[in-house]
Formats: structure tokens, sequence, C-alpha cells
């Protein structure tokens, strides 16, 4: 195992995957280089020399200017490195295109829906339209899962304590998030649930959901029913059977996106997770990864963690077994919340699974 890692090609500094000793041998892509410092875990050292506000490149970019003149084998931190920022009141992002490596092709077992969109797993959702049908939608998914069937892998309520009393932003982020989820990939059929009375009613959600397939999407409004619950299992029937004729198939694995959340940082959280991110994102030529989930956090309430991800197995470690019979194929497992809660993110076991 390497002491070290270099993310990206571009990159004139290294991370340290344990402390360097000052005088210990490195060699970076074929060159020999000495720590003339002890560089701490996680830490930076130079791999070349940096004059005086020159940049710092680390993930293939820029990320500061250094203060002084660093030499090679030097540590790179706070005391010589500084913001290139300056006192800019104004933020504008201007991406520079940079040429994308062509890879080998590699697919992954997903289900490909009609309207070109792909998912990595094939579930019924039901999404309430407001907090006050949440037991209903919980009771209706405990009872139609008895009714799960082929492809099909479970039925999923996805309660919340909004969807009336809101105005203004909060109001539109609410109705966007539902938004998001109905349109899910992920869910091979949806059933949107609504009380009746509330802001967010069905009327107003469907402007935000637009053209939507009437054999995936189906709607219930509690007060309009004298029995929603028989209504429900009715519907819910229709969607699983629906669903079912979805099957797993080969994907190219550039038609996945991965949602990507920033936790708790250190300094390792870029060299691992991102690093890992780059080599099974950027496949066949094409990196699709996304800079927020699909379904948008609601600001100050509500977090829902939309994507779990898992490979199996990792994708430069594919070899032949039961479930990935061909070592160019990406098996993923992305696993939606079953619940958002108010407030801050409550510690929530599933998380341990996640990479």
């Amino acid at each position: 195992m390497k002491d070290f890692i270099k993310i990206n090609e571009n990159d004139n500094v290294i991370v340290a995957i344990k402390e360097l000793a000052e005088g210990e041998k490195v060699t970076v892509d074929g060159k020999e280089y000495i720590a003339a410092e002890t560089i701490p875990a996680g830490h930076k050292m130079a791999i070349c020399d940096i004059p005086q506000g020159g940049d710092v490149i680390k993930y293939g970019f820029r990320i500061g200017n250094a203060k002084e003149n660093i030499k090679a084998g030097q540590w790179v931190h706070v005391h010589n490195i500084k913001t290139a920022l300056g006192d800019l009141l104004t933020y504008t992002y201007e991406p520079v295109k940079t040429e994308e490596k062509k890879t080998e092709e590699r697919t992954f077992m997903g289900f490909a829906r009609p309207d070109g969109s792909v998912g990595v797993r094939n579930e019924v959702w039901i999404v309430p339209t407001v907090g006050c049908v949440n037991n209903i939608a919980t009771a209706m998914a405990k009872r139609a899962n008895a009714k799960v069937h082929g492809s099909v892998e479970e039925v999923i309520a996805f309660p919340h304590p909004y969807g009336c009393s809101q105005m203004g932003d909060d109001q539109e982020h609410t109705r966007t998030i539902l938004a998001d989820l109905v349109k899910h990939p992920n869910a091979g059929g949806v059933l949107v649930l609504g009380l009746g009375c509330e802001n967010s009613n069905i009327g107003e959600l469907k402007k935000y959901i637009g053209d939507y397939d009437e054999n995936r999407v189906k709607f219930l409004i509690c007060q309009e029913c004298e029995d929603e619950m028989e209504e429900g299992e009715k519907l819910l029937e229709e969607l699983i059977n629906y669903a079912a004729g979805f099957s797993r198939e080969p994907i190219s694995a550039s038609k996945l996106i991965i949602g990507m959340k920033c936790g708790g940082s250190d300094g390792f959280s870029g060299a691992g997770f991102t690093h890992q991110t780059q080599d099974f994102a950027v496949l066949n030529g094409q990196a699709h990864t996304a800079d927020r989930f699909p379904v948008p956090v609601m600001k100050f309430h509500m977090q829902i963690l939309n994507f779990q991800h898992q490979t199996s197995p990792p994708p430069r470690r594919c070899s032949p077994s039961p479930i990935n019979p061909t070592p160019n194929t990406i098996h993923t497992r992305v696993r939606p919340v079953p619940s958002a809660y108010q407030g801050a993110l409550i510690n929530m076991p599933w998380l341990s699974e996640s990479i």
C-alpha cells in the first residue's frame, strides 16, 4: 500500500496517507522525492518547486497560491498557501473544459425507463403532498408490500411534516422536492397521496411535475374517497403490476448519475471518495456527477438523503461471480431513505453502509 495519493495527474502536490517523517523517500510517477520536513497524515507535500504566487494544484485544479517559494518535498499548508479568491464580492463559475479520457465500455444492471432515464432500483413510492396523510401513506405501504412481486423490491412511503401552512421559498422548495420524488427513476410506480385542503395540493403539484406517464403515476385525494385505504390498495396494485414489467438489463455506465453530498470533511475526504468517484464516473468518455442530489434539500428544515450508493464489486476490482458474470459489469444499489426528519439530520444506522 502506498504512503501517499496523487489525486490527479496534473497535481503538483500529493496527500500523505500516513505521516511522512523528515528525510523519508517516496516515489511519485517514477521520480523520487525526499520529505524536507514531517508531513502529517492527510496533509500535502509539494512534488515540484512552486514559486511565490504560483498555483497549488490539487484535484487537477488550483486550490490556492503559494505565499512564498515552496521547494519539492516541503509541507504545503496554511502557513505557505493562501486563497486565490482575494476580496471578491461576487463569485462566478466559469468552468474550463478538459479533455476526457475514453475508457473501456462498462455497464451496470439497471432499469431503463420509457422517458430515457435510468433507475438502479425498482420500487413503488407513495409520496404524500402534506404531513396530514403520513400515517395513511405508511399504512398503505405496509399493506401493499404483501402484494409485491417480480422485479419490484418494495413499496415505500415518504412521510414528511410539510405541504401546508407554508409560504414563499419554503413552500416552493417543498413542491420542488415532492415533484422530484415523483419523477425519480428509482420508482417504477408512484402514488401521489393528497388530503385535499392543503396548500401544496395535487392540483398545484401537477404544475411542478409536468408531463407524466399515467401508467406510472397515480393520484389519490383522501377527502374525495369514502374509503381511501381501499382506493389506495387498488391503485398500488396497478402500480406494482406496471413496475413489475421492468427488469434489470445492461446499461452503459455513462447513464449513471451519482449524487454527492459533502459531510464533515477531513484531509482524506476528497482524497478517498472523490478519487474513487472520478474512477467510477468517468466512463466511456463521459462524466455524469451531480453537485447535489436530484432531490433538493429543504433549507433549514429537512434533509432527504436520496441516494445510498454501493458497488459490488468495486469498479477497479471486477471479477466473475454469480451476481457479476461479466468483469466489466458494475452492479449498483441505491437506497432511498423512507422518511424525512425535521431539524438536524438524525443519526441513521443505514448510513454506516454507505461509502
